[in-house]
């Protein structure tokens, strides 16, 4: 619920200073308007890299190269997988017991999923909406379980009330809420499926991914596909079966927030959203688009991801732009200068392989470290350090942080 009222908040918030002009996007003296827009010469491949961190509201969740999984932050439903029922707080990064030889993990709220290299699924936290896969005797689960009936998986998502998986034949499986059509069934069966049930199949699907109530697949070819809540019209309606979405280049890979962002393969970012109302199309103004546009002044980049809000991008140089809303500040702090239209640039981190978001955003080093910026609840930066104060200041939320934990 907390999640929920975070987003609920950072939406009205942002409606209500539609009006309000954006600041100038500078930082260290870099302009947006100076960002290298070539493309890339040698297109990129389509990413199938297994996701090494999984951030949720108030709980991270990382995965080592030796397979090991762990987690720290704020419990809630047992979302630490530590077995602890009550709320605890572990600001230290910790591995979760038995848990071992994984290579991917996912989760944006208070539920994860841990894909094991033998193919299998492993899901723990808030099982409110069936999302773990399995029936539950409270409505979470405190430590790892397998999810059974799935197997041979190459591919896991993770959203607030529902969860995906992709195996190898290329069939998508889907369970938890279904209350946007997100798990791709006709109104009728609008309920919640405890159990995974096959959602969709392309022979040729390599990656899902999901946030809120949307849901997507990315092909070795570079195609989308997308169905679930309207991102695109804002028209209330849903999208039962999976829609293609053609860009000007194939799809390297894909973000899901309040739009989706799309990295195509010569290295631009292009983003579809119904409205704009925080900048998060990254135009330089509010505007209303009715067809992707690609996202100004940045380039060739090679990782994207999202925030509740805003775009990120990672480019070739090991610049970090980020635009849309709460890229300097929370939602409740210096609304006039919570939007920028235009990317902005975080940081520069030149041994950047990529960055991953949610509520809050993270890049991985190639030696193995992790800076986080953005919002952080009871320790989910895995910092070790206890914040006395809200985030307030553009130190506490813009200016990414190493965390303790490392992926390597």
């Amino acid at each position: 619920m907390r999640y929920i009222a975070y987003l609920a908040l950072s939406l009205s918030l942002s409606l209500a200073s539609c009006s309000i002009v954006s600041s100038t996007p500078v930082l260290n003296e870099v302009l947006a308007s100076k960002g290298d827009t070539r493309p890339f010469e040698t297109p990129l491949p389509v990413n199938t890299a297994h996701k090494k961190l999984a951030i949720g509201y108030s709980v991270t969740v990382g995965v080592k190269e030796d397979g090991t999984v762990w987690s720290w932050g704020g419990d809630d439903y047992g979302s630490l997988g530590n077995g602890e029922e009550v709320y605890m707080s572990q600001r230290i990064p910790k591995p979760i017991q038995g848990m071992t030889d994984f290579v991917e993990v996912a989760g944006t709220g208070s539920h994860f999923l841990a894909l094991r290299k033998d193919g299998t699924v492993w899901s723990w936290g808030s099982n409110k909406e069936g999302q773990l896969g399995y029936a539950t005797t409270k409505n979470y689960s405190a430590v790892p379980q397998q999810v059974v009936g799935l197997k041979d998986i190459v591919s896991v998502a993770a959203s607030l009330g529902h969860s995906l998986a992709l195996d190898k034949q290329g069939a998508v499986w889907g369970f938890g809420s279904n209350n946007n059509m997100q798990l791709g069934f006709a109104p009728k069966d609008n309920m919640v499926h405890v159990t995974p049930t096959k959602v969709w199949a392309n022979s040729e699907a390599v990656k899902v991914i999901a946030n809120g109530g949307k849901s997507a697949v990315l092909t070795n070819k570079g195609e989308i596909y997308y169905w679930g809540a309207d991102l695109f019209l804002q028209s209330h309606m849903t999208m039962v079966l999976p829609k293609k979405y053609d860009f000007p280049y194939p799809a390297r890979d894909v973000a899901i927030g309040m739009a989706i962002y799309v990295l195509t393969t010569d290295g631009f970012v292009w983003v579809q959203s119904g409205n704009n109302y925080v900048g998060e199309l990254g135009q330089g103004d509010f505007q209303r688009y009715e067809q992707p546009v690609k996202v100004k002044n940045i380039g060739p980049i090679k990782s994207i991801t999202s925030t509740l809000s805003s775009g990120t991008a990672l480019d070739e140089k090991g610049q970090i732009w980020q635009w849309g809303g709460n890229v300097y500040f929370p939602s409740n702090r210096s609304l006039g200068k919570n939007m920028e239209p235009l990317p902005v640039l975080i940081d520069r981190f030149s041994s950047a392989v990529s960055v991953t978001g949610n509520s809050a955003n993270a890049v991985l080093l190639d030696n193995g470290e992790v800076y986080f910026w953005g919002l952080e609840k009871s320790g989910s930066r895995g910092t070790g350090k206890i914040r006395e104060h809200r985030q307030s200041s553009r130190a506490d939320w813009s200016v990414p942080e190493k965390s303790l934990w490392a992926w390597k």
